[in-house]
């Protein structure tokens, strides 16, 4: 490749309409220009990489003329070099197809180089190592080295026996609603774990709409007469709930404070509990197959007699019954609190009295599911049945423990 001048190459430059900036012109490369002529031969020859002048802040685009602006750190050392007998037509897609693969090649991997040692730069100013992460522990000194998380916290239950005397309403009923007095006796041995028993009596026992508007409107026919011998007296056959006892255990895992307009603060409690014992229920009494096969007529045959009767005839029995539940415990004092608390008892009875189902007795092949004409005990239905619990929190010994 024979060689040029500074001057030559600017001449170059010149005539395809661009004035090199001679600030930043550095020596010519040894590799440098060819000849003008050869350069002339070629018309307008475009610039090419490797030459020695530099042309900062400019590039070249493959599709204009003109050299469009750049950074000057990105193309501050830009060069351009005319190959031996070749000419760069202005159709050229980029004036860059021309370098050596080969010097692409080696500056790609000075680039990889550049970039590793830069990281390994930045990891070493923050203090790290390439190897695997590790925890760290946090040694605490002074007086808080050892302290546990809540200082003088009140216990309100550990230690102690607790007497919750409430009131009892039953929710979701279909037939009869329960109202009773209960009484929780727990004992707990951590503050976070009580036994005890629970007990109701139910006292009151309102109707519902449902039971009213079958009174008031319900019709008897042959179908249904085991189910309602007369409307007006549906309300004595449907069943009530009287009385439950449990064992059960109780488990606090939250506990707090709630603020009233941020002025008056107590201390409070969430709890969960569960267990087992008996249900004690009222029920329309069995009877005997045959009863009311026919609408009562009032003619006061023995057979009508006995089908009223029936009706209202009772009997009590005991439901083996699961119990859990949740509640809310506000404490007013170190030995005095009020609570709230929800309670299911998921058990079977007949609350309505109807002849629901049981062994086909009337040429229904329904395998118990049809009504038999006997009311028995295959007419219960399991549901859970829900209460509500609102009462008052009774702790002794009256001082409860406080923590260091």
């Amino acid at each position: 490749m024979r060689m040029v001048g500074a001057r030559a190459a600017r001449q170059i430059l010149m005539r395809i309409g661009v004035k090199p900036n001679t600030a930043a012109t550095v020596p010519a490369h040894p590799r440098a220009l060819q000849q003008s002529s050869i350069a002339t031969r070629c018309g307008s020859p475009r610039p090419h990489p490797g030459s020695g002048v530099v042309m900062s802040r400019h590039t070249w685009h493959p599709r204009q003329r003109t050299l469009s602006p750049l950074t000057v750190s990105s193309f501050a050392a830009t060069s351009f070099v005319i190959p031996r007998g070749r000419c760069l037509r202005p159709d050229a897609t980029s004036v860059f197809h021309s370098v050596d693969p080969r010097a692409r090649g080696r500056s790609a991997w000075r680039c990889l180089a550049h970039v590793l040692v830069a990281g390994l730069g930045l990891i070493s100013a923050l203090g790290l190592e390439p190897t695997a992460a590790q925890a760290q522990t946090i040694h605490i000194e002074g007086p808080l080295a050892g302290a546990p998380a809540v200082r003088q916290l009140r216990l309100y239950r550990e230690g102690r026996l607790t007497l919750r005397p409430h009131l009892a309403f039953t929710l979701q009923d279909e037939y009869a609603r329960t109202i009773g007095l209960g009484l929780n006796v727990d004992y707990h041995i951590w503050d976070w774990l009580g036994l005890g028993v629970w007990g109701m009596f139910g006292a009151f026992h309102p109707t519902t709409n449902l039971t009213d508007q079958i009174s008031s409107i319900g019709q008897t026919t042959d179908l249904n007469a085991l189910s309602l011998p007369s409307r007006e007296r549906f309300q004595e056959q449907i069943g009530k709930l009287q009385w439950a006892a449990m064992l059960q255990a109780t488990w606090i895992p939250l506990r707090g404070k709630l603020a009233l307009f941020q002025k008056f603060f107590v201390d409070t409690d969430f709890y969960l509990f569960g267990g087992a014992g008996v249900v004690g229920v009222e029920e329309r009494a069995d009877t005997q197959p045959g009863t009311c096969t026919s609408a009562p007529t009032g003619d006061g045959s023995e057979a009508e007699i006995a089908c009223l009767q029936s009706q209202i005839r009772r009997q009590s029995n005991m439901k083996f019954a699961p119990t859990f539940g949740a509640g809310l415990s506000v404490y007013i004092n170190q030995w005095i609190g009020v609570f709230f608390e929800w309670r299911a008892l998921p058990f079977a009875y007949n609350a309505g009295g109807t002849d629901e189902r049981g062994s086909d007795g009337r040429g229904n092949n329904g395998g118990g599911d049809f009504p038999d004409g006997v009311i028995d005990g295959q007419d219960a239905i399991f549901r859970i049945n829900h209460m509500l619990n609102i009462g008052a929190t009774f702790a002794l010994p009256r001082s409860a423990k406080i923590t260091e």
